[in-house]
């Protein structure tokens, strides 16, 4: 064991040459797994053209009067689920909950807003500590679109139309 150490001491190219070596072996599980996590959302993308999908912030949420388990559901967690939905008018119920975790919004009790949804977009709604037109002109008119811009005390739901799936 000594003698590699002090091989590796006169010799410090051979050590660095071996730590390139292993990151570049390593890194190719993660190439391969980018590339698949993008064909997946391509694929993805591709099948649900003719939809839209909301990204909900909150939890007991009913659309249309349904719970969410009659609905296609992804990237469901704790905080928050996107849904896909069929183009046109829904009604959204839930106690939303803020869209960021630097909002503080909790309204404490159930919210019911309608949504006119377009085929081939992303919406998202959650709360916020600001209007939307508040933080357009902070983010310099970096934000998107928005369909609903609801007052919850002194807190504001918004609900974005985000870029094309």
């Amino acid at each position: 064991m000594s003698e590699l150490l002090l091989k590796l001491s006169e010799n410090p190219m051979i050590l660095v040459v071996g730590i390139l070596v292993l990151s570049c072996v390593l890194s190719i599980p993660c190439i391969i797994y980018g590339k698949h996590a993008k064909a997946k959302q391509e694929k993805f993308a591709a099948e649900n053209r003719q939809n839209a999908i909301l990204l909900i912030f909150g939890e007991k949420i009913t659309i249309d009067g349904k719970s969410l388990s009659e609905f296609q559901c992804i990237d469901k967690s704790k905080e928050s689920v996107s849904v896909v939905l069929q183009p046109g008018i829904h009604i959204v119920s839930a106690l939303f909950g803020a869209a960021r975790n630097v909002d503080r919004f909790r309204p404490g009790k159930e919210i019911e807003v309608e949504l006119d949804l377009q085929a081939g977009y992303w919406y998202s709604v959650g709360g916020y500590e600001y209007s939307a037109q508040q933080r357009k002109n902070y983010y310099k008119g970096q934000v998107p679109e928005h369909i609903l811009d609801l007052p919850v005390g002194n807190k504001f739901l918004i609900c974005y139309k985000d870029d094309r799936i």
